[in-house]
């Protein structure tokens, strides 16, 4: 078999596996993965003058997965953000996602000459005054090419300056199947 039609083969059982996979929710094993604690400095000021917030304000961050012996299919099965009560200044300050508009997680390769495509993995629109949330996740993308690269969450972040500092963390549901 040439390798050519041994590739297309697998694409082709991946896409029917992802299909399956996103309609039944069923996998081998999941694994959580992480958002380290961000503080996004907030000024009551710029909040109301509608300073908007860094889109990078998340850092990037570096996810290991370690796979099994066959190559795998894994999928973000959730992603959720919280706030955490790092910021907070005292027993009154109520930190929520209201000054948020959209905030998109991206997956990327680490390596600078991969061919990858920088892809949405999860996303939510104004999400309002709750202090957890969860976002909307693409079920159909593939996550292995990019851990055998070496893979890199990264995020588009819209809103407003926070009135005052808040801190969050984030937390990712791998569902992940063998072949």
């Amino acid at each position: 078999m040439t390798v050519l039609r041994e590739i297309t083969i697998r694409t082709v059982l991946l896409c029917v596996l992802a299909t399956v996979q996103t309609s039944c929710g069923v996998f081998d094993f999941e694994s959580v993965r992480y958002i380290e604690e961000v503080i996004i400095t907030g000024n009551a000021e710029s909040s109301r003058q509608g300073i908007r917030v860094l889109s990078n304000a998340i850092p990037p961050q570096s996810w290991n997965q370690e796979l099994p012996q066959e190559p795998a299919a894994i999928f973000i099965e959730s992603f959720i953000l919280e706030m955490t009560d790092t910021a907070k200044s005292g027993p009154n300050d109520r930190d929520d996602f209201s000054w948020i508009q959209k905030v998109t997680f991206y997956v990327e390769s680490e390596n600078e000459a991969s061919t990858l495509g920088r892809h949405p993995v999860a996303f939510i629109v104004k999400p309002g005054a709750e202090t957890r949330i969860t976002l909307e996740t693409n079920r159909a993308l593939n996550l292995v090419p990019y851990i055998l690269e070496g893979i890199r969450i990264t995020s588009d972040l819209q809103g407003r300056v926070p009135e005052d500092d808040v801190s969050l963390i984030g937390r990712a549901t791998l569902g992940i199947d063998a072949l």
